[in-house]
């Protein structure tokens, strides 16, 4: 991820600075970490099916990434883009601007599953100090960037092998009338 250097935060968002500027584009940014990542995690015994990333906003300064794109990993390792890349817009001031929704219920590998990284990959800053933050314009006490799903229980292994087991069961029995 990209680190904070010299900047200053901005109130009611959270973000970096420190920008890969030498050749901005996708590939050095990754390369050179400007990215923020964060993990959603199901607790024991449970598992989640995503739908969407809510409408958020992004608050840049007129130096700051003008351009990014989100990815998921299932392993923390190898990323796959969700979309194509975004444009975040010429508000340069505590409004930010505002980013539509992203629907993730058409992903299949986001669904059933325990735990998830994403990573917002951020390109075309034109001075190290420019900024890019995840941005609540109100000010208010709340959650800014929101996750969409639903959680499910897993199954316990003898809940689940028995499960099994009868559907084997089953087909066996079936089998052995027609035969």
């Amino acid at each position: 991820a990209f680190t904070l250097g010299t900047g200053n935060g901005a109130s009611n968002a959270w973000g970096g600075n420190n920008f890969n500027i030498v050749s901005p584009s996708f590939a050095t940014a990754v390369s050179a970490s400007n990215f923020a990542t964060f993990t959603v995690q199901a607790a024991e015994g449970f598992a989640f099916s995503l739908d969407s990333v809510s409408a958020y906003n992004i608050r840049r300064s007129a130096s700051g990434p003008t351009t990014g794109i989100w990815q998921y990993s299932l392993n923390g390792t190898d990323f796959t883009d969700i979309g194509s890349s975004i444009t975040w817009g010429t508000t340069t001031t505590a409004a930010g601007n505002a980013q539509a929704s992203i629907t993730l219920s058409s992903i299949g590998a986001l669904q059933n599953i325990t735990s998830a990284t994403f990573r917002v990959v951020t390109w075309g800053a034109t001075t190290v100090g420019g900024t890019w933050y995840f941005n609540d314009p109100t000010g208010s006490v709340g959650s800014d960037l929101i996750i969409n799903g639903t959680v499910s229980a897993i199954p316990e292994p003898s809940t689940y092998a028995a499960l099994v087991g009868g559907f084997i069961l089953t087909g066996v029995a079936m089998r052995r009338r027609r035969a």
